[in-house]
């Protein structure tokens, strides 16, 4: 199952994440898109409301230069503790970390480098357990680097990733776990994320856009969101939005095996006090395929839902994708 994934390209102040220290997007080094997420010596937590035993997360990582300590791009947590994490050590090794410490677990040193000031894609998938029961594996850019089992790692659940270090830029993160079918339970691989901006209206434009003379889409297809003074509302449940986008695939992305999710995202709140949900929604050729609501509070907050199938409940692929309009619906 698919919980989390992230290009870093719609959401400049990071808070999406649970924790930001010394973590903040820009443009350099971004590897698909528009951003990417600079760690410049600080941490990054995003937790979720689950309790795992095996976790997969993979992200594509830019490092600068090799560093004494611990060192990594996303990695399976507890809340802002680490547990089980690909570590990188100061000659480019990398290695299976457990709860942060510096040392690899025995066995779990690979003579696999990571080269420097290029993308390169890493991944981890760990089962914690104890008693022999634990394992991990990581992978670079889809190969095996250094896989350990029969290890004591504890029965604290797994329900956040993490990333911590230095002169890192990371970008085109996902987080799943083994539960149902396949692409949705094993490393991906080669993984990116396309982020892609509402281009024009879609079959409904029953919000009010605020100020009146912008158009719905062009106050959701910001990069920087200003929830102040642009914006879409609407004071009655029943009404929608939808958009069209740009096609896909985008000029510049490289060659692809398969289109694994999509991800809706919305900035919203409600404007004073009481129930306020919104549905995320695609719809092809009149069929629509809404998430469960999404309640919105005083406050501008995130909502997100993810969709590993199409309206038809097949795989996505670039027609169907590219005839899907995507918005929201006021529900109450």
């Amino acid at each position: 199952m698919l919980y989390w994934f992230d290009g870093f390209d719609q959401n400049t102040l990071l808070s999406n994440y649970d924790f930001v220290n010394n973590c903040q997007t820009t443009t350099l080094h971004a590897r698909t898109g528009i951003q990417c997420m600079w760690n410049f010596g600080g941490t990054l937590v995003k937790g979720f409301p689950i309790s795992l035993t095996t976790g997969i997360v993979g992200a594509a990582l830019f490092l600068g230069a090799y560093q004494t300590g611990v060192v990594y791009p996303m990695g399976l947590g507890n809340g802002n503790s680490p547990l089980l994490t690909p570590g990188i050590n100061n000659v480019g090794q990398l290695y299976v970390s457990y709860q942060g410490n510096t040392n690899p677990v025995a066995g779990a040193l690979s003579n696999v480098r990571i080269p420097l000031n290029q993308s390169h894609y890493v991944e981890i998938v760990g089962t914690i357990g104890a008693g022999g029961a634990g394992s991990a594996s990581i992978y670079l850019d889809g190969a095996l680097a250094v896989a350990v089992s029969g290890q004591n790692f504890g029965t604290t659940p797994i329900n956040s990733i993490i990333c911590q270090g230095q002169n890192q830029w990371i970008d085109d993160i996902y987080f799943m776990d083994t539960s149902g079918p396949a692409p949705w339970n094993a490393p991906l691989g080669n993984a990116a994320v396309v982020t892609q901006f509402p281009t024009g209206a879609g079959s409904f434009t029953q919000w009010t856009p605020i100020p009146g003379t912008n158009a719905n889409w062009q106050n959701v297809a910001l990069l920087t969101p200003t929830p102040a003074t642009v914006y879409n509302k609407s004071s009655a449940s029943g009404n929608r939005d939808s958009f069209t986008y740009p096609t896909f695939p985008p000029t510049g992305l490289p060659a692809y095996q398969q289109i694994i999710a999509v991800m809706l995202e919305e900035y919203g709140q409600a404007d004073s006090a009481g129930p306020c949900a919104v549905q995320l929604i695609n719809r092809q050729s009149g069929v629509d395929a809404p998430s469960s609501n999404i309640t919105l509070g005083v406050g501008s907050a995130y909502g997100y839902a993810i969709f590993e199938k199409d309206v038809n409940n097949g795989l996505w692929l670039a027609s169907n994708l590219n005839a899907t309009e995507s918005g929201y619906l006021r529900t109450v």
